[in-house]
């Protein structure tokens, strides 16, 4: 008797004949809305040369501050949130985490402007952040502060000032100001971003409760941004009503964009999701402003439980997403990163 040994394809043949195929691979899941994304820094080709994206950044900002250009504020055009919560739903009885504010290194510090002027001079810990949005073709601002981190390399902003949400762009030329008064008043440079780890709540669906991001920014002259300028803390999980002060650079009505406003509250819980509110006429440039609980007048820091995301434009109202913790996972994955 010839015995005949089956093959693979035979095998496979069969099955086939026999409705058993392979089942088809799963579809990927939807991007869960706690989750996050990093990105790198991304420049135009019109950046001036240099070793990094971030260098060419603060390069390309050194040129044109002083300049005026077609510029927008930076909005948030984001959607119903109720599906976050099916995905990303709070759990009370998680614990506050807190990250303590950090002053400048003593040795590596430039002198501190609201040390000289006053309590209530400019702080250096908020700062402007500027960009160029690559679908509108024009430059934009926003607010950013420097937070807490091993790489004393951070910052916290909203995330459409680095991404435009589901259907956008990601922003580039990316670049932060620190303690910025206009552009011949800078007195801590501009320190160029090097990537940014934005919340795929924001990223991919819209979520206006997860529109927050952290940014890396380059050292400057083997100096790293905290070590000069201090940076506020971090709450993470803290109470939804409590006293706040809210520093960033609006660009609405008197506001110019220029200045460092401040705002004085106590936030309360909104109905809108992972959102808090507190009552502010702050708009525009003031997006990523933090909302600094415990706030110091004579160092100019605090730390930061949530962030300006959006205010309506006829009411004095703000809007921004806690500080929950998805936050603190996206944190915990680009705090060690330079």
């Amino acid at each position: 008797m010839n015995l005949v040994r089956p093959t693979l394809a035979g095998l496979l043949a069969g099955a086939l004949a026999s409705g058993l195929a392979a089942p088809a691979a799963a579809a990927a899941p939807a991007p869960r809305a706690g989750d996050s994304t990093e990105l790198l820094a991304k420049v135009t080709d019109d950046a001036p040369a240099g070793a990094t994206a971030a260098a060419r950044a603060a390069r390309y900002w050194e040129d044109r501050l002083g300049k005026r250009l077609p510029t927008e504020v930076a909005e948030v055009l984001g959607t119903d949130d109720s599906d976050g919560e099916a995905d990303d739903p709070d759990d009370p009885t998680d614990p506050e985490v807190t990250k303590p504010p950090t002053g400048p290194d003593p040795d590596r510090a430039a002198p501190d402007p609201a040390a000289a002027a006053g309590a209530d001079a400019t702080v250096a810990a908020v700062g402007r952040l500027v960009g160029f949005n690559p679908k509108s073709k024009k430059h934009f601002h926003c607010t950013a502060a420097v937070v807490t981190s091993l790489s004393k390399s951070l910052l916290l902003t909203a995330g459409h000032c680095v991404h435009r949400g589901k259907g956008g762009a990601q922003a580039q030329n990316l670049a932060f100001v620190p303690a910025y008064e206009g552009a011949a008043n800078r007195p801590y440079g501009v320190w160029g971003v090097s990537r940014i780890r934005v919340m795929d709540g924001w990223k991919d669906r819209h979520l206006r409760g997860r529109d927050l991001a952290f940014a890396v920014v380059e050292p400057r002259g083997g100096r790293a941004l905290a070590s000069v300028v201090g940076a506020n803390g971090l709450v993470f999980r803290g109470k939804r009503r409590v006293a706040v002060v809210e520093i960033g650079y609006p660009a609405n009505g008197a506001y110019t964009g220029d200045v460092q406003v401040r705002c004085a509250d106590t936030t309360t819980r909104s109905i809108l999701w992972k959102q808090n509110k507190m009552g502010c006429d702050t708009k525009g440039g003031a997006s990523g402003a933090p909302w600094l609980r415990g706030f110091d007048r004579k160092t100019g820091r605090g730390s930061v439980m949530a962030l300006h995301s959006q205010s309506p434009d006829k009411l004095d109202v703000c809007y921004g997403p806690i500080l929950d913790g998805a936050a603190l996972r996206a944190y915990d994955k680009i705090k060690n990163d330079a």
